[in-house]
């Protein structure tokens, strides 16, 4: 503090620093006090215990890290959409995204749901608009091409309302099922033939 105070006087100029005695943590402002002749010749001072300011931002980011440590690991491809007043707005993608799109998908972050979908994939924006109106969880079992690689798969997709104005979705691949679904009934079909 003796330095800060040094070069306030010094310098004319104030200060603000943060400085920890006895387990407290304070914000310290200095301003240069001048006398009539504009020679700073005093500092004024003021200090603010910010001790639980500080632990409490600790704890948030603490929280905020672990938050995003459990969105990047959620198993299944994962988007995050947020309503801005007109359309939504894509915002987040977690690791199985990325790897469900050979890693193109951060080239959509920010672009609305009625660029990305309304030509290919158009159900998709209708879906999102009916979760937010209704504040609530649907699920549906859709064929889907991907932006990034044109792959088409067949994904149970769980869109979620995340309070204030969110809308996360949930992408489970079923292509697997779907294709031993198709290959069943056709072989259901030629047996009846045969029979």
């Amino acid at each position: 503090r003796r330095d800060h105070y040094r070069q306030v006087r010094k310098s004319g100029k104030p200060a603000r620093f943060t400085d920890e005695r006895m387990g407290r943590i304070f914000d310290i402002s200095m301003f240069p006090v001048s006398d009539p002749g504009g020679v700073s010749r005093r500092v004024a001072i003021f200090a603010r215990d910010v001790t639980e300011r500080e632990s409490m931002l600790k704890a948030l980011g603490v929280s905020e890290k672990r938050f995003r440590d459990l969105f990047e690991n959620i198993p299944d491809p994962t988007f995050v959409f947020h309503w801005d007043g007109t359309d939504f707005v894509f915002q987040r993608a977690n690791a199985a995204a990325s790897r469900l799109t050979d890693s193109k998908i951060g080239s959509l972050l920010g672009q609305t749901a009625s660029q990305m979908y309304s030509v290919r994939n158009p159900w998709i924006v209708e879906y999102l608009k009916e979760c937010f109106s209704t504040k609530s969880s649907l699920v549906r079992e859709v064929e889907y091409t991907l932006l990034t690689t044109s792959q088409t798969k067949f994904v149970e997709a769980h869109f979620v309302f995340v309070p204030p104005d969110e809308v996360m979705v949930h992408a489970i691949d079923r292509t697997a099922r779907r294709e031993a679904e198709i290959a069943l009934q056709n072989s259901y079909a030629s047996l009846e033939e045969r029979v």
